[in-house]
C-alpha cells in the first residue's frame, strides 16, 4: 500500500471509531449510510487532497492525447519530450480540477 493510501485508511478508520465511541457512551444515534458516507468522505479527502501520482497523470494524459489524434497521428509511446510533458500538464490540471470537483461533491 501506498503511504497516501494507508494514511486514508486510517483517517477513515479515525472517524468511523469515533462515531462508534459516540453511540455507544454518548448515545448518539447514526445511521448505517451516515457512517458509511462519513468514512468515505474522511478517505476521499486523504486521497485526493495531494497532487495526483505520476500514474494517473501519465494515464490520463495518454487518454486524452489518443482522444485527440487520429490513428494515423504518432502513438503516445512514439511522442517526444517535450510532447509528452505539454500532455502530462494538461493531464494534471484536468485531473487536479476532477479531483477538486470529487472533493466539492462530498461536502454537498
Amino acid at each position: 500500500m501506498t503511504t497516501t493510501w494507508t494514511t486514508a485508511v486510517e483517517q477513515a478508520a479515525d472517524v468511523l471509531g469515533e462515531m462508534l465511541v459516540e453511540m455507544a457512551s454518548e448515545g448518539t444515534e447514526y445511521t448505517h449510510e451516515e457512517i458509511a458516507a462519513a468514512a468515505l468522505a474522511t478517505g476521499l479527502k486523504a486521497l485526493l487532497g495531494d497532487e495526483p501520482g505520476a500514474k494517473r497523470v501519465e494515464h490520463a494524459a495518454r487518454v486524452i492525447y489518443e482522444k485527440l489524434h487520429d490513428a494515423d497521428k504518432p502513438t503516445w509511446e512514439a511522442i517526444n519530450a517535450i510532447e509528452r510533458d505539454f500532455w502530462l500538464d494538461i493531464a494534471r490540471a484536468a485531473v487536479r480540477a476532477s479531483d477538486a470537483g470529487l472533493l466539492q461533491e462530498t461536502e454537498a
